[in-house]
């Protein structure tokens, strides 16, 4: 059974990043200020009523505009979405190929990918480690021996 990264684990970054939220350090640069906040808005109107793949391209495309801790809050939105989609792929349609390739975007998006100056919150490690333990069983799945699919993580 895949591990469920529910809304909750999620939750020290809401998936929508509004400017002026206490706590999540500078807003993204004027030029790019309402662009990056309306991808990121409707990104999350996606994500809530669960259009994962859509949510996944206008988180995508909002990562450029994103600077300071705005940058945290769109690699860990990103990673939600990702997280969220391979689990849908995994427990639901057993596609595990598909689930195996969001839960290595998820662990890149928030382990080696992770912006080098950015905040780690609380919980961080923890999605980290779910997203990484998602993948090994997607590579389980898959038939991928446990050796091997510590290769395969070390990669992503």
């Amino acid at each position: 059974v895949l591990a469920f990264c529910g809304p909750g684990a999620w939750a020290q970054y809401p998936p929508g990043y509004g400017g002026g939220q206490q706590g999540y350090g500078e807003e993204p640069a004027d030029a790019g200020l309402d662009r990056y906040t309306q991808l990121q808005q409707e990104a999350t109107d996606a994500f809530n009523r669960g259009e994962m793949s859509k949510a996944i391209e206008l988180f995508e495309q909002s990562v450029p505009l994103a600077t300071g801790q705005s940058l945290a809050a769109a690699h860990n939105n990103l990673a939600a979405a990702y997280m969220r989609r391979g689990n849908y792929f995994g427990n639901q349609q057993k596609d595990y190929r598909k689930a195996a390739d969001d839960y290595r975007s998820a662990y890149y998006l928030l382990g080696p990918g992770w912006p080098a100056d950015a905040e780690k919150r609380d919980l961080h490690d923890e999605n980290t480690k779910i997203a990484k333990q998602n993948l090994q069983g997607a590579y389980q799945h898959l038939g991928i021996a446990p050796k091997d699919a510590a290769k395969h993580v070390e990669m992503a």
